[in-house]
């Protein structure tokens, strides 16, 4: 494909909005390491886009070898010329591969390794607008067994930032988008009832320590706000048994970013259930 005017290339370039996103169901990836990682973990591509350069890297052996064992044929990858692709890269430095693939849609809790979850874990991002730090909570929430992600409020967790930022874990487990007046139905459809909801609090001006808190119960959900401006007024109202919790400093930092404190919270998560 030498012509930018290609159909292929304007959907690649479309979907860098997420209006483009939103109207096709599809998102972008770039780099061999994430496209291989998600055509293994089973996620159909809708087009494989790779530029002359990046035909050349070792790595593209290995994206053939991904493509033929997953029995995906080779029309659904495309060679365009290296000036194409320098006008789709996100990146100052690409690859030379870029690709499209179907979003995931769910309407409730799905099997994750072939396993229906047990005392689930949801996590919401409480107006995070930093797409590394929603990228980190998201890698962060799909390593440590979290069920699901909500993000309210929060950056586009489809945009091409997240996606790098949490090496496509998004694509790996259910991720929601909703509005606060929407949240408490997901969280019902999704856990029932029932659940403990954790609001970590990087005031640190009162609640539980992080680390003495319970995680053991059935259902959880560990909201992590905003570092400019905390969690929002509107959290409290999502469960009738909620605790804020805090990690405590050992010197006068004034807090973690989101990403490192849902990280580190939710490793203490993972190590009580």
């Amino acid at each position: 494909i030498s012509s930018s005017s290609n159909q292929q290339v304007k959907l690649i370039r479309s979907l860098e909005s997420k209006k483009g996103r939103e109207e096709s169901g599809l998102v972008v990836l770039e780099g061999f390491r994430l496209i291989n990682d998600a055509l293994q973990a089973g996620i159909q591509p809708h087009q494989i886009l790779v530029s002359q350069s990046g035909q050349r890297s070792p790595l593209y052996g290995l994206l053939e070898k991904t493509l033929s064992k997953a029995k995906i044929g080779p029309s659904i990858c495309s060679a365009v010329t290296d000036d194409v692709f320098r006008s789709l890269s996100d990146t100052v430095h690409g690859q030379g591969v870029v690709a499209a693939f179907r979003r995931p849609m769910y309407s409730s809790l799905q099997l994750i390794d072939g396993k229906k979850p047990q005392k689930p874990v949801v996590v919401i991002l409480d107006g995070i607008s930093d797409p590394g730090n929603a990228g980190t909570i998201l890698r962060s929430s799909y390593g440590l067994g979290a069920s699901a992600v909500i993000g309210i409020q929060s950056c586009d967790l489809w945009a091409p930032k997240v996606i790098r930022a949490s090496m496509g874990c998004g694509l790996r487990f259910p991720v929601f988008e909703e509005s606060w007046s929407d949240a408490p139905d997901v969280l019902k459809r999704l856990l029932g009832d029932d659940y403990h909801l954790f609001i970590a609090d990087g005031s640190g001006t009162g609640g539980l320590d992080y680390s003495v808190a319970d995680y053991s119960g059935e259902s959880v959900v560990l909201l992590i706000g905003s570092e400019a401006t905390g969690p929002s007024e509107k959290a409290n109202g999502l469960s009738k048994r909620s605790d804020r919790i805090y990690i405590p400093m050992l010197r006068p930092v004034e807090s973690f970013n989101a990403g490192v404190a849902a990280s580190i919270i939710l490793a203490e998560v993972a190590k009580q259930r």
